[in-house]
Order: C-alpha cells, then structure tokens, then sequence
C-alpha cells in the first residue's frame, strides 16, 4: 500500500465557501475550464488545520491548502491532465496558488485563502451584555476592514485595466459610451477610432507570445487614449480623456 494517503475528515462534503462578485470581473471569467477548476481547488481546500497519515507518516495539512493529483482533479472535473497542469502553472505564475510536487502527489497552497474563507464563530451559548458588546465591536472592525480591502482591491492595475479593455467586450462599449457622453462625439466615430487603437496595441509580435502594448515599459490605458485621440480631427484641442470605468 506505498503511496497511497489516507485522512479523515467528517466534513469533506458539507459547508461552503465563499465566492466574491469580483470573480465576473476577472478576464478568466469567460474561459470555463479556468474558473471549474479554480472553483475545485476552492471547495477541495481544508478550512482548518487537519493530519494525514503518508507513507506510515503523520503530516499536517494547514487550512487553505489541499493534497491532490493531475489524474485526481482530472477525474473530478473531467478536465484533461495537461489542460490542468497549464492552468495550475498559470495560477502559480499570477501568485494565486502555490505547489509543491513529488513524483506522487502534490500540495496545494491557496495564497490569500486566509483573507476571504475564514469561518466566523457559532457562538454556543447566549453571550452576556459584555460579551455581545465585544463581539459588536469585533465585528464592526472586520466590516471595516473588509470595506477598506474591497476599495483597496476595486483599484485596478494598468496591466489589468488594458487586459479588461482588450478581452472584455462590456468594458470595451462603457469607453466607447463614455467618450460619447463626455465629448460629445457621434458614437460611430468613437467606436471606428477606439476599434482602431485596440486593433493596432493588440497585435502580436514575431513570436506570437506577446501583443504591442506588452514591449512597452509603462502603458497606462487613459495616457495612451489621450495621444491617440489628440491625433483624430474630430477630437483635437479636448481635455484628456480620463478611462475611469472599468
């Protein structure tokens, strides 16, 4: 029986977790086999600390982080093993998961699984008016922490705003519009020019691998459309355009 791990958990099938609305925002979003298996790694993940036994060996396993395999999440998602090893290797190159691999499994780290999985407490008896004012208070506080998380996370980076741009079809017609309502332009021609500039910054280069606006050493979205539209007839002598949407 080398090889092979056994654990037990009563609750491997029951709770839930906890899933942000941000997640439709995310370019991945539209490419399903991306989300199904970032939603498995979500739902395989302990929540709590929890030991194993492997090869006659006690491990502890921490929350947010799972035991698995290629063939293991292929059968659970049918998706196929090399199309998961790409996405698991994209998910560790964008910080979100860590892996460590043997030749026979491989742990799972979900990085900020800590952040937005933490199970509140069922408080298991009727709290005294000490206590409830305590727990008021400490849950005041986590409200606002949350809220000043979520402020902080809404601030998109260039990178990500270029990517919402380019791959997002509802965020690419909110410029359009908002060119539209802020200069006072025929929506016709801020669809042509906008068309335009994502046609020329997204082509790729020689190797295929990397578009144009990738090889440059900063590229901010709001900046770019501003020289860009400086140049057209129709828009020459306006204020910048400022791409505060997406």
């Amino acid at each position: 029986m080398r090889g092979r791990f056994i654990y037990y958990d009563k609750m491997s099938n029951q709770g839930y977790v906890k899933l942000h609305r941000k997640l439709q925002d995310n370019p991945l979003y539209k490419k399903s086999s991306y989300l199904h298996i970032w939603i498995h790694l979500l739902l395989s993940c302990n929540h709590k600390e929890k030991e194993i036994i492997w090869n006659k060996e006690l491990i502890k396993i921490k929350g947010g982080q799972f035991i698995t395999s290629r063939i293991k999440i292929a059968e659970k998602t049918g998706v196929p093993e090399t199309t998961i090893e790409d996405i698991l290797n994209f998910f560790e190159s964008q910080q979100q998961i860590r892996q460590q691999k043997t030749t026979k499994f491989r742990v799972i780290t979900i990085k900020k699984w800590s952040e937005y999985q933490i199970e509140e407490d069922i408080p298991t008896s009727k709290p005294t008016t000490e206590r409830q004012q305590s727990d008021n208070r400490a849950t005041q506080t986590r409200m606002n922490k949350n809220e000043k998380n979520d402020k902080e996370e809404s601030v998109l980076s260039p990178k990500e705003t270029m990517i919402l741009f380019l791959e997002n079809e509802d965020n690419f017609l909110k410029v359009v519009d908002h060119i539209v309502e802020k200069k006072s332009v025929q929506k016709d021609i801020a669809l042509r020019e906008l068309k335009k500039f994502k046609a020329y910054w997204s082509e790729p280069n020689a190797s295929g691998k990397k578009q144009r606006w990738e090889l440059q050493k900063t590229f901010e979205l709001s900046r770019r459309l501003t020289t860009w539209f400086s140049k057209v007839d129709q828009f020459k002598g306006q204020k910048k355009i400022k791409v505060g949407i997406i």
